[in-house]
């Protein structure tokens, strides 16, 4: 049997209207073994009425998890409190690993900046000017180490990558090829 006709069969047999006044769409198409927009459609050409937000939100409700909402929180105790302000003036020293390959400061007054960006500005005794980055000398994003970062302008860093890109052109083609050259 196709997924169509099992759907419809089962939408049949389960009902689908009585079903839908108190369970949300997510878990009938899970009880049916359909796609939530499969189970929407066919719904629809049921001729059931679909919910506004504010009615599903009030099926999904108990599902999300009340926590705290509504009701008095417990006095936090002083190591907490204390905890919770160390976290907030301690200078950035955690860092996460960007989607990009960047290591990012989550902490403190350099939060949101990049981790080898922070260490020229220390080596250098200034903040970065809007003409100026940091190049990884080895490629490589998430060594920052001093030997590996360079200081130049926007230009010469656009003009690096130009020549090492031309050196890995596809000698038939022209086209670019997938590498980098770590040569200049």
């Amino acid at each position: 049997m196709k997924g169509r006709e099992r759907s419809i069969v089962i939408s049949e047999e389960l009902n689908l209207e009585e079903m839908y006044r108190t369970t949300s769409m997510r878990d009938i198409a899970k009880k049916i073994g359909v796609s939530v927009s499969t189970t929407r459609r066919r719904m629809i050409e049921m001729g059931i009425k679909l919910r506004n937000l504010k009615d599903a939100l009030q099926i999904a409700k108990p599902k999300m998890g009340s926590g705290w909402r509504g009701k008095k929180r417990p006095p936090m105790s002083e190591e907490t409190k204390r905890k919770i302000a160390a976290a907030r003036t301690k200078p950035g020293e955690r860092f996460r690993l960007k989607t990009s390959g960047y290591l990012e400061s989550t902490r403190g007054e350099t939060s949101g900046k990049s981790q080898h960006r922070l260490i020229i500005e220390r080596a250098i005794g200034r903040e970065l000017m809007s003409h100026e980055c940091v190049h990884h000398k080895d490629h490589n994003r998430a060594n920052n180490s001093i030997e590996n970062l360079e200081l130049m302008s926007r230009s010469e860093h656009s003009r690096l990558h130009a020549c090492e890109r031309k050196k890995i052109r596809d000698e038939k083609t022209g086209r670019f090829k997938g590498g980098v050259s770590l040569t200049v």
